[in-house]
């Protein structure tokens, strides 16, 4: 549509601009896909500690995590060390996930369309698995993404149908037992109370799945 309304102005202008959006939208797609492959591969842990790639193995993740901008400077040469440097990534980790299930809880809440909660879960979801990601320095497994992926698909879905739940009739009576006379008196104080009580739900409701994404 924005290409044919540019070629009203003239036919070149919209052969153009045709290009241009073309071109923007090949580099909105590589980009993020190339600095996710230039991400290391995630390391697999072995199976027992006293298995014979253990040595190796933590090795390879005292090299990694000496790599990691978030651990500059960091002493990392024993063991304890390096799960002292795991331990603050987590903290990390935690806060990323924290911020982003605070953000959810009050654009869901403030927002009233099911399809718009959607979009902002999907959006602000996506973007914490990539953060995460991004911390501890490391590409998931195929398998990986796919099991995050899958949760977040889930937890869209539950956002978009969370808005089309009526809980007014469950959430009148206790509002009347609760209100009591002042829901007679002051008139649209039980509607209002009504739909802040359904918005602080759904929103509380979709920032508890994001600490769930978050956590796994």
């Amino acid at each position: 549509q924005v290409v044919d309304l540019a070629g009203r102005i003239h036919p070149a202008f919209g052969k153009a601009f045709l290009w241009i959006l073309l071109f923007l939208y090949v580099v909105l797609i590589l980009v993020p896909v190339s600095m996710f492959l230039r991400l290391p591969r995630s390391l697999k842990p072995p199976g027992s500690e006293d298995s014979p790639e253990f040595g190796p193995y933590l090795d390879a993740l005292r090299k990694r995590l000496a790599s990691n901008p978030n651990l500059k400077g960091m002493d990392l040469s024993s063991r304890l060390k390096v799960e002292e440097g795991l331990a603050v990534l987590d903290r990390h980790a935690n806060e990323i996930i924290r911020k982003t299930a605070a953000t959810v809880f009050i654009s869901t809440a403030i927002s009233q369309s099911g399809r718009l909660d959607s979009f902002l879960v999907l959006s602000a979801q996506s973007r914490m698995v990539w953060r995460i990601a991004r911390l501890y320095y490391q590409r998931p497994t195929p398998r990986d993404l796919l099991h995050l992926y899958a949760n977040i698909a889930g937890t869209v879905f539950m956002a978009g149908e969370l808005e089309d739940i009526d809980i007014h009739e469950q959430v009148e009576p206790v509002l009347s037992s609760t209100l009591g006379a002042m829901a007679v008196t002051i008139p649209g104080i039980q509607l209002a109370a009504s739909i802040l009580i359904q918005s602080v739900l759904t929103g509380t409701a979709n920032a508890f799945l994001t600490l769930r994404v978050g956590l796994i």
